[in-house]
């Protein structure tokens, strides 16, 4: 089986996948040199993307976000969340949901999204695990993250130790938010410590419950689970709404998820997040215009949007939360640029023009005072918004690009970038 390259986000054939050729899909995934693995000695393998893998392109890169396996035979033990994208800024992602959204038996849902350590739990062979994206408890990971899984194992031990024995969860992958002081997250809880059910993965048959089976599930065992933002509203309507109480509820620090529900199973997920959890996460980043035009200007090579993102998720630089920050910054540069050397040509062009009018500079110094004056005029009567570029271009003998770009800087400061390279206006 090769590798297919993602054309969908649709959870039923994603899902497929693992449900129909199995040893197929987990053996995409057991090969691919851009995912690292963690193996513990009795055969359990955890996958997730590593720094090669800049984002997925292939739909089995879609499931290894965390995937569990086991070897001789491969086989699926485990599945947390598949990968999932903001609204609106993907195309596999939005296209997946404008197809879903025509179909009759399709409903959608918009829990909360909260902003904790996403933990998942399973059990295997008598026993059961905690991991989280990269790490599997009981693998040498030498990463504070490993951290978490104690203190996801300390926290469901104290809240619902009954759910501790492996066949309470026969079967069963619960992915649970892990809301704890010592883990990392934008949105600060304070002293609150509790595990957050937010989907569980049914191995029978390869599936997500639905929303209201996880929330009766939860519910009948005292189990802290997601809150309901909306109920079944038509997407367009949904993601307005949402964002219109996403900006006015403080109690929903960052976001929710749109579910796209058939009968009891998820067929689809998108996140859309708030503008206040976007800014506090693009703060982790430092993203300045002025950065990212020092980043564009220093490397022409990255002035194409494509190799602009891929260099920054190399770098550890970004994530797909604040991606929206970097392009906002991008696009400005691109237009900076762009009306910068509109800018240049239009001024060759004029002066060309004027020129025409006046005749080329003269040598002879006392001829050329009274040229200038003759240009001057005919300048500010035909092309008063360029006089001072025009006059300079003639003074100077011609501009470079570089020197119009010192009369329209994109930033305060940029002169002095401009000054290191021996640009002077």
């Amino acid at each position: 089986m090769n590798a297919s390259p993602i054309s969908t986000l649709d959870l039923d054939h994603l899902l497929n996948l693992l449900r129909d050729r199995p040893e197929e899909t987990l053996s995409l995934i057991d090969e691919d040199p851009k995912l690292k693995r963690r193996e513990l000695s009795n055969g359990l393998v955890i996958a997730n993307a590593s720094a090669k893998l800049f984002e997925p392109v292939c739909e089995h890169q879609l499931l290894a976000k965390g995937i569990v396996y086991a070897r001789a035979p491969l086989r699926l033990v485990s599945l947390p969340l598949v990968k999932m994208f903001n609204h609106g800024l993907r195309e596999h992602s939005d296209a997946t949901s404008q197809a879903l959204v025509t179909q009759p038996d399709v409903r959608m849902i918009y829990p909360e999204k909260l902003d904790g350590t996403m933990v998942q739990y399973f059990g295997f062979e008598g026993q059961t695990y905690f991991t989280t994206r990269s790490i599997l408890e009981g693998t040498d990971s030498g990463e504070d993250e490993s951290i978490y899984l104690r203190l996801a194992r300390e926290q469901l031990a104290a809240d619902h130790p009954e759910l501790l024995d492996p066949e309470a969860i026969q079967g069963l992958s619960l992915i649970f938010e892990l809301i704890h002081p010592r883990t990392k997250q934008v949105t600060n809880y304070g002293a609150d410590k509790r595990m957050v059910l937010l989907s569980v993965f049914d191995l029978s048959d390869c599936t997500y419950w639905s929303n209201q089976r996880v929330f009766e599930w939860a519910d009948a065992r005292g189990v802290s689970r997601a809150r309901m933002l909306l109920g079944d509203v038509s997407l367009v309507d949904g993601v307005a709404r949402l964002r219109e109480q996403l900006a006015t509820d403080p109690d929903v620090p960052e976001g929710s998820i749109v579910c796209f529900e058939k009968g009891d199973r998820i067929v689809h997920r998108v996140k859309v997040k708030t503008s206040e959890y976007l800014d506090l996460f693009a703060a982790r980043y430092k993203i300045t215009y002025k950065g990212v035009v020092q980043m564009l200007w220093e490397n022409e090579a990255l002035r194409d949007w494509d190799a602009f993102l891929a260099h920054l998720i190399e770098k550890n630089q970004s994530e797909e939360e604040v991606e929206a920050f970097y392009r906002e910054h991008f696009d400005a540069f691109t237009q900076w640029r762009e009306r910068v050397e509109a800018s240049h040509a239009r001024l060759r062009v004029t002066y060309d023009e004027l020129t025409g009018v006046v005749g080329d500079k003269p040598e002879d110094d006392e001829v050329r005072r009274d040229w200038f004056k003759t240009l001057a005029g005919v300048c500010r009567e035909r092309y008063p918004e360029d006089f001072a570029m025009v006059m300079n271009w003639a003074r100077k003998g011609g501009l470079s690009l570089e020197q119009v770009m010192w009369q329209d800087p994109p930033y305060p400061g940029f002169r002095a970038t401009l000054s290191e390279a021996g640009v002077r206006g």
